[in-house]
């Protein structure tokens, strides 16, 4: 009896390890539903059809978009969170908002960035860059900051969101300036007053940015991330204008709930990756401001802990107060 039921025991234990194999290789067996904290034709809805169309190739099921907009993509994150870790839900997510910032922009969130969700691979980058207004005599970051320390506090800049607010303080810390922020409800409203003169300088999104610059309406003078981006090759970066260590940049990466299998992550992580690196996809990325991000699962983890602390750091120099 005792040999019976050890042999038993043995059975049941490999064969409980047998079924992650096989849910891999039988996956996907039904529909796939990537969610995103952002309303439809908006924001990162656009890229996530995108994805999701290149994807249903690729599985050979179909893939749907699932828009969850509110509360700073905090509703969409919860709602992953608590699904079944089986990777038919994933989560396109702002790896430097959803997954960094909010955490600090919150006295109290629904979920856990860390141990709430399966890091799968970043998929885009979106660049910022430091605008001016074409009709403005400043045409380098250090001409800017010697105009904005000769105007003291009369000087200005505008933000519509954490980002460009962090940006921006950041620059203004270590440039040492007593310019003063003037906020707006959406990116367009600040473009319109730095293009009408009202505005000294604004940080911004390529996705916002790109147009204004090609059509001469601003002038781009440095790109807030640690490289220079494919998007405006001739601009420099902010550490080659002279500013050491400022490094912001705004990047999206897919995520599964928590304890998703290694096999279904593997395999998402190969799809994904094969449709970031087409050159379809390049353009497509180009088109909306973005750029291709390549990763892993192991990239992604280690990219997060980077941003979770340094948003900390970001966030507590702008002042910015959790609610």
């Amino acid at each position: 009896m005792i040999q019976k039921s050890w042999r038993f025991g043995v059975a049941a234990f490999i064969g409980l390890f047998a079924v992650f194999p096989a849910q891999a290789q039988d996956y996907p067996a039904k529909t796939l539903t990537i969610v995103i904290g952002y309303a439809p034709g908006g924001g990162v809805d656009v890229p996530a059809r995108y994805f999701a169309a290149k994807l249903t190739k690729l599985a050979g099921v179909p893939v749907i978009v699932e828009n969850r907009p509110g509360a700073l993509t905090n509703i969409a994150a919860a709602a992953v969170a608590r699904s079944a870790p089986d990777g038919y839900t994933l989560f396109i997510a702002s790896g430097n908002a959803t997954m960094a910032s909010n955490p600090h922009l919150f006295k109290k969130l629904p979920f856990d960035p860390v141990k709430d969700f399966t890091p799968v691979t970043t998929l885009f980058k979106i660049p910022f860059f430091v605008i001016v207004s074409s009709n403005s005599s400043v045409k380098s970051v250090s001409e800017l900051t010697a105009y904005l320390k000769e105007k003291g506090d009369t000087g200005n800049y505008g933000y519509a969101g954490t980002f460009t607010l962090a940006a921006s303080e950041l620059y203004k810390t270590m440039a040492g300036l007593r310019t003063v922020a003037i906020t707006y409800k959406v990116p367009q409203q600040s473009m319109a007053a730095l293009i009408s003169g009202q505005l000294d300088f604004l940080i911004q999104d390529a996705t916002n940015v790109i147009r204004q610059v090609q059509a001469g309406r601003m002038r781009a003078l440095a790109v807030t991330s640690q490289q220079r981006s494919s998007l405006l090759p001739d601009v420099p970066t902010m550490q080659e204008a002279g500013f050491a260590g400022f490094d912001m940049l705004g990047w999206f990466g897919l995520y599964l709930p928590a304890n998703a299998p290694a096999p279904v992550v593997e395999k998402l992580a190969g799809w994904f990756n094969q449709i970031v690196a087409e050159e379809e996809t390049r353009k497509f990325l180009a088109n909306v401001g973005s750029e291709p991000f390549p990763g892993s699962a192991r990239s992604v983890a280690e990219l997060q802990a980077r941003e979770l602390e340094r948003w900390g750091r970001y966030l507590k120099a702008a002042r910015v107060e959790p609610q």
